[in-house]
């Protein structure tokens, strides 16, 4: 009886035969493309086949990257890659379609977002391991917060955001969270202001102030939990423009 070797090597010896002829060749790209046509006339045939791909792929790259110089030949080829598609719009366009279908679905189960933030909190960690890391961080949470507030009135801006976020009892209306607006960002305490997008309700429409992780995942919270029920009483009262008119008013009273 034939061990599983001696019937890899008699199999690889006659695959080498059949194709040494070009009739040979022929007939054996026939035959597989009538198997593969087959294989994806059905739902399930469709799923094992691509499995197999996805598994010869991982074997591939894991093999190419098995020795350093295979690793910086694989990471060279990645960014020249990258590169070529960043260099014209379409290519732009497509990957941010890219990142924003992966994103979408990792986000859309509990596992992806658990994953999602474990990772955030790594890089964080990361980031604040050192103090130089530390001053870049906070120089950034602390120059995003004046571009998001404002250019020209900056001190206004931030006693507007904590005149409206002490209204709001210092707490974000989603996950009842309370803010530290010391916090920077990617901190959750951090008092983030929300508005309505392009696809909703009155867009560009001032909101309230959510906590960083609410703000990012505020549509994504299931109904019949006690987020999303607070999440959907939040957009309701929205709807009403209740904390828009108050920030007119208080910014009137401020300028004025």
């Amino acid at each position: 009886m034939l061990t599983t070797a001696e019937r890899s090597a008699r199999q690889a010896v006659a695959d080498a035969k059949r194709v040494s002829t070009p009739e040979g060749k022929a007939r054996t790209t026939e035959n597989h493309a009538r198997s593969r046509a087959k294989q994806m006339s059905t739902p399930e045939g469709r799923a094992r086949c691509k499995a197999q791909q996805a598994e010869s792929d991982a074997r591939c790259y894991a093999k190419k990257i098995s020795t350093p110089e295979g690793k910086a030949r694989q990471v060279k080829a990645d960014r020249l890659s990258r590169a070529k598609l960043m260099s014209t719009p379409e290519g732009r366009a497509r990957d941010a379609e890219n990142d924003a279908r992966k994103k979408a679905k990792r986000m859309s189960t509990p596992e992806g977002r658990a994953q999602n933030a474990e990772y955030g909190a790594r890089c964080y960690a990361k980031a604040m391991a050192t103090p130089e890391g530390k001053a870049l961080r906070n120089s950034q949470g602390r120059r995003g917060s004046q571009r998001h507030y404002g250019h020209l009135f900056p001190e206004l801006n931030l006693r507007e955001r904590e005149i409206l976020v002490r209204m709001q009892y210092m707490k974000c209306p989603v996950c009842l969270g309370f803010f530290d607006l010391d916090a920077v960002w990617p901190s959750h305490k951090v008092p983030c202001r929300d508005h309505a997008h392009e696809d909703e309700l009155n867009p560009g429409e001032f909101r309230g102030y959510l906590c960083l992780l609410c703000n990012m995942y505020l549509n994504s919270f299931a109904e019949g939990t006690p987020k999303g029920t607070r999440a959907r009483e939040y957009l309701a009262l929205a709807d009403t423009h209740y904390w828009h008119n108050i920030m007119l008013k208080v910014q009137s009273e401020l300028k004025g």
